[in-house]
């Protein structure tokens, strides 16, 4: 049984997804992490009440009659124009994959989710941040649900369940599960390889102590703002790292490994 990968190290960006890739034209994500930071920014310097503006964004992004009926100057038309020239580059074709989904896959808010979403989508993450990052810091309990793309799939993976989850057990070296698990234990904080967790009950059962209990998300872009969806209205303070790329077997029909900044997942858990 193949339980290390040796020295191959961790699997090399630039990936590419089925609908975004956060590398774009670059080597590295970094461009995008600072575009859309600059763009909250601009947002922020022009509707500078947070809490207002993602609830405006999360709406429009939610709602294609709210989307279609922004009006020319309002917070939505904004973002979505300024966005679609800082951000579209980091899109793919996704009228060609809505085109291709079955008509059952068309009701899902993942999978059918449309190019204006995405944009939106992404502006909503960073504002969600932005606003959680002082409560969540402060929680006495922290815990970070990691997606099991990011495993090494050249090594057998010897996660093991442990409380709310699976547990990493360090197998690899190649892994970017092990390496975020080890970043996010530096900083007090529980990891997990998410697979049978049941969010929804968890935070049902958190949600009775407001402000003990905060959780990390990484995902693709439409599942990691939907997650931080779901926490913000059970009142539990959530950070969100979106994925380089989105790749898992829902959108290509096979597993295949992905990537994360890792340095901007540490500035991200330090508040920065």
């Amino acid at each position: 049984m193949r339980t290390s990968s040796g020295e191959r190290g961790l699997l090399a960006g630039p990936v590419t997804g089925k609908t975004y890739s956060l590398y774009g034209q670059s080597s590295s994500s970094d461009r995008y992490f600072d575009t859309v930071a600059g763009l909250v920014d601009l947002c922020l310097q022009r509707w500078p009440d947070g809490a207002l503006l993602v609830a405006q964004i999360a709406g429009a992004a939610t709602s294609s009659r709210r989307l279609a009926s922004a009006r020319p100057g309002s917070a939505i038309a904004f973002t979505l124009e300024q966005a679609a020239q800082l951000l579209g580059p980091f899109l793919l074709d996704v009228d060609a994959h809505r085109a291709e989904l079955s008509l059952w896959n068309r009701l899902s808010a993942t999978l059918a989710m449309r190019r204006e979403q995405y944009l939106l989508c992404a502006v909503e993450i960073e504002l969600r941040n932005r606003r959680s990052a002082a409560p969540f810091g402060v929680c006495k309990e922290r815990i970070a649900l990691l997606p099991h793309c990011l495993r090494d799939l050249d090594a057998i993976c010897a996660a093991e369940p442990h409380g709310l989850d699976a547990v990493c057990m360090a197998c690899s070296r190649s892994c970017y599960v092990n390496e975020a698990s080890r970043l996010l234990r530096r900083h007090r904080i529980r990891p997990y390889v998410w697979m049978n967790a049941d969010l929804s009950r968890l935070l049902r059962e958190k949600a009775r102590s407001p402000g003990t209990f905060g959780v990390l998300g990484i995902a693709c872009i439409p599942e990691l703002v939907a997650g931080m969806r779901r926490c913000a209205r059970a009142g539990v303070p959530a950070l969100g790292l979106p994925l380089d790329a989105n790749r898992c077997s829902r959108w290509f029909g096979e597993l295949r490994q992905n990537t994360i900044h890792l340095a901007r997942l540490e500035r991200l858990v330090a508040g920065g």
